[in-house]
């Protein structure tokens, strides 16, 4: 028989290869500089990124290609938008003078990459290649930009907290239309575009209730989630690619998640998993892995059962050519 390890018993759990469906539930846990991956059901993925490379991060963006950006904050005063490629490795920085606390980010089909803040009533843009573009979407209502979405065509959802709007710009940056006016009876908080057209809307309302709103293409309310007791700080709002269930990310109690019967509920409590402060949540496609590979899921005990401590240990597996008998 090969041998299965040099120095602890290994008790394997699973040996899967990836399905290339597979999605990874990305989570900025801003209390304590860190970016979680779950999957829908809370359980704990991995840590995408966390320390320096993550300062205080604020709001979340996936890319066309898997790259995943983050605004942060980091100690020295610096503000500005991380990005890492598909792999995890961080691959650059963007940077724009007078950018204060990022609330949105947002990455369109072609690369370009878009970020509003605290700062000023203005969202800005990077190109494709990195370079600085500018001030992108201003003034038609703009107050305080929050969460954006880049939509078809090119086209960005802006929300608007600041006048109770979601509005929205052509691919040129040329202003389109008022996509929804909620008027002093509720704050945009982010947005949403689900694949069948509809626009998902996470909302501060008078009175302190939340929720998420539903509207067609055009503009017109299908129907209200609310958020009752478990959303009273909503800092973000991600659909599922394929089936657009609703999550959503609150810094008071953590990653909740729209159930069936239209009732959202805790999936991850705050505090747990290391889950500090919520403050953003934005799917994006779980790792590949070619086909002659595996991915190994387990854990790593001693003879007794006991877990092991923390240190790297070496492995050794063993293949054979038949079920039984070899």
């Amino acid at each position: 028989m090969p041998g299965r390890i040099l120095t602890a018993s290994f008790a394997l759990l699973a040996l899967l290869a990836m399905p290339a469906a597979g999605q990874d539930l990305l989570v900025a846990s801003r209390g304590n500089d860190r970016i979680l991956m779950f999957d829908a059901d809370g359980n704990l993925a991995g840590v995408f990124a966390a320390g320096a490379s993550v300062p205080s991060p604020s709001c979340l963006a996936v890319g066309p290609d898997g790259s995943v950006y983050a605004g942060v904050r980091e100690p020295s005063g610096w503000r500005g938008v991380v990005r890492w490629d598909p792999g995890g490795s961080l691959a650059g920085r963007f940077a724009a003078q007078g950018l204060g606390d990022l609330t949105g980010v947002a990455v369109d089909a072609g690369g370009a990459v878009y970020a509003g803040g605290t700062s000023g009533n203005e969202v800005v843009r990077w190109n494709p290649d990195r370079t600085l573009y500018g001030t992108f979407a201003y003034g038609n209502g703009l107050a305080m930009p929050a969460g954006l979405a880049s939509g078809s065509g090119g086209k960005l959802f802006v929300a608007s907290p600041g006048s109770g709007q979601v509005l929205v710009w052509n691919p040129d940056g040329t202003f389109d239309r008022v996509f929804r006016s909620f008027g002093a009876s509720a704050q945009p908080v982010d947005v949403g575009l689900a694949g069948d057209g509809r626009v998902y809307v996470l909302l501060r309302l008078t009175g302190g209730q939340t929720g998420v709103g539903v509207y067609t293409s055009g503009g017109s309310f299908v129907r209200f989630h609310s958020g009752g007791s478990v959303m009273p700080s909503p800092t973000g709002l991600a659909l599922r690619p394929g089936d657009d269930a609703v999550f959503v990310s609150d810094s008071s109690t953590g990653l909740l998640r729209l159930g069936e019967d239209g009732t959202f509920r805790v999936v991850v409590p705050a505090g747990a998993s290391g889950l500090l402060q919520a403050s953003a949540v934005r799917f994006r496609p779980a790792a590949q892995v070619s086909e002659n590979s595996l991915l190994v899921q387990g854990k790593l005990t001693a003879p007794d059962g006991a877990p092991v401590p923390d240190a790297s240990y070496q492995l050794r597996f063993g293949f054979y050519t038949q079920a039984a008998g070899g």
